[in-house]
């Protein structure tokens, strides 16, 4: 009698399952196409890795900083999932789920995120929240990578088809970590954080300065801009918001979300041309500028 021959290694996959909690039937479809494709395959077992399991009580940081390493550190994929709601913002992201994708991305590469936008209709009182879900759309359209749909069905038929494929090539190694530039742990300028002042005016002004600076230094790399854009935006973060209109704190922490977004994603604009990734932080640092000068005249300063 022969034996059906046995695989000799079963690759565990755990993958993050990142989304506000207005999906829950998308979660909860997520499980069944694991359990699903599980069933039907045996070299590789996807494993679901929420935030409902893996938060413990602690203290000493924010939630979500909390949260990243257990979330991100021991997986392999994440599937990121958005309908009417961005989510809670947190120190350095629109949203915990946000974070989550943006962290992701800089560690493990693009290839390894998988992000799917419901497009069934949404309540008129959404749409702030809706707006903010297309912010965020836009800034992954540009890096291809999404998916829409309209039912649950629709989803999993999708994810079922997709996740297979991504599988495919984690077990090829065709998904690389991603480049990373030269550590340069020499350069003093990357061991803390850049204090660019505590009002908007000195952040707008100080920013403009360092950027006119990143013009005439004849060694900057991009790991340098990147340091700039990430403490560009922690200043912003601190800046008392009470005394702005809500419209007006919503253009400030764009700006900062943009800069966190473009200082985590530098690595892809290793590939050139070289000047792109210095013409974008121009681009925040005059729209910065020009928000304050509007703030200026309307403040009759």
């Amino acid at each position: 009698m022969s034996l059906s021959r046995q695989p000799q290694f079963v690759r565990k996959i755990n993958v993050v399952i990142a989304s506000p909690m207005d999906v829950m039937e998308e979660r909860d479809a997520i499980l069944k196409v694991f359990t699903s494709w599980n069933g039907a395959h045996d070299d590789a077992v996807l494993i679901p890795v929420m935030f409902e399991s893996a938060s413990v009580p602690a203290l000493g940081a924010p939630p979500q900083t909390l949260l990243n390493p257990r979330l991100i550190e021991t997986s392999d994929l994440l599937i990121g999932i958005f309908w009417s709601k961005l989510g809670t913002p947190t120190p350095t992201a629109p949203s915990g789920s946000v974070e989550e994708i943006r962290e992701f991305i800089r560690l493990k590469g693009p290839q390894c995120v998988m992000l799917y936008f419901c497009m069934r209709d949404v309540p008129p009182h959404q749409a702030v929240e809706v707006e903010r879900v297309n912010q965020f759309k836009r800034e992954m359209q540009s890096r291809g990578l999404y998916e829409e749909y309209r039912t649950v069905e629709e989803f999993e038929r999708k994810l079922y088809h997709q996740i297979g494929i991504k599988v495919r090539e984690l077990l090829e190694g065709k998904l690389d970590l991603p480049h990373q530039t030269p550590p340069h742990t020499s350069d003093s300028r990357l061991s803390k954080h850049i204090d660019f002042g505590i009002t908007l005016d000195e952040i707008a002004t100080r920013f403009t300065a360092q950027m006119d600076a990143f013009d005439t230094m004849p060694d900057k790399y991009l790991a340098l801009a990147a340091h700039v854009y990430d403490s560009v935006a922690m200043s912003l973060d601190r800046v008392p918001s009470a005394r702005l209109a809500p419209s007006d704190r919503r253009v400030i922490q764009t700006i900062s979300s943009d800069l966190k977004a473009l200082a985590s994603t530098y690595a892809d604009y290793l590939k050139g041309p070289f000047p792109r990734y210095w013409n974008e932080g121009r681009a925040l640092s005059r729209q910065l500028t020009e928000h304050v000068k509007h703030l200026s005249r309307i403040q009759g300063r």
